[in-house]
């Protein structure tokens, strides 16, 4: 470290705040003029005990006003320090309670994502078993007349004009990489939009389905089967024949918020990709 006079000057000097390093240049010129002997050299500068004593006065206040200057700077010097200090601890703390917070939301996602995709592998069984029981019933069979779907492949309107927003098929989750293996679509539908039939059939099931809000199913015959869920408002009741673009009621919202429709195509027992049977 230097320990020379104007060394030490200079560190002081770098420390100052902008503002104060113009006074500090023009005193340090003041005592540079009176040279090394500076307060001593001023003091006999006067002619006699008069100017002497005039003279010991005016060092006393010099002296008074740079001593008070100094720690003045001093302080300001150790006020920024403990300022910068503050902040710096400020910041830390900022930081960790950011990224707790940011801990804290991706565990609520996550354990949301669990819950979702437990209900929906859930009503996904439900819906097995009442559609198999569906199909296996020999006398609503026979009662039910209705054309074929498998023979429309291609030909059918979806059941809502707007876009598929979650497809068919088995999705990986972008953020937890847990795998959704999905039997239908969801269809975006603004709020209240109707939702229709997408071929004549049999309606054997109009109500809440837990999972899937109000859901309508449609027996179309030969084991082919269509599922409207996520409804807000019901057009039709369990027993009534409906043809294609028959309204079945309203949309409303999927269990993560968005305006949509789930909408489920089974042939033959099976669930299919319904982009497949659309226009």
């Amino acid at each position: 470290m230097c320990r020379v006079p104007s060394c030490r000057i200079l560190a002081v000097y770098s420390r100052l705040p902008l503002r104060i390093r113009p006074i500090w240049r023009a005193r340090l010129v003041e005592l540079n003029k009176l040279g090394r002997a500076s307060y001593t050299r001023l003091l006999f500068s006067g002619g006699d005990l008069t100017a002497l004593g005039r003279t010991y006065g005016l060092i006393g206040s010099l002296a008074r006003r740079d001593q008070e200057r100094f720690d003045g700077h001093r302080q300001t010097i150790a006020e920024l320090a403990a300022s910068r200090a503050t902040l710096e601890s400020g910041q830390v703390e900022v930081r960790s309670l950011l990224s707790g917070a940011l801990v804290a939301e991706s565990d609520a996602r996550r354990d949301l994502t669990a819950l979702l995709v437990g209900e929906f592998v859930a009503a996904r069984e439900r819906l097995d078993s009442t559609l198999d029981g569906l199909g296996n019933n020999g006398e609503l069979a026979a009662a039910r007349v209705a054309l074929p779907l498998g023979p429309f492949r291609g030909q059918s309107e979806p059941p809502v004009p707007g876009e598929i927003t979650v497809a068919f098929g088995s999705e990986q989750t972008s953020e937890f990489g847990t795998i959704i293996a999905r039997a239908g679509v969801e269809l975006a539908a603004g709020p209240g939009g109707s939702v229709y039939a997408v071929h004549g059939g049999t309606v054997v099931h109009a109500g809440l389905f837990e999972g899937l809000g109000t859901l309508v199913i449609i027996d179309h015959g030969g084991q082919a089967f269509s599922l409207y869920g996520y409804l807000g408002g019901l057009a039709v009741h369990t027993g009534v024949e409906v043809d294609a673009r028959t309204l079945l009621g309203t949309a409303a919202r999927s269990p993560t918020g968005n305006q949509a429709v789930y909408f489920e195509l089974r042939i033959d027992g099976r669930p299919v990709d319904p982009i497949e049977w659309f226009k």
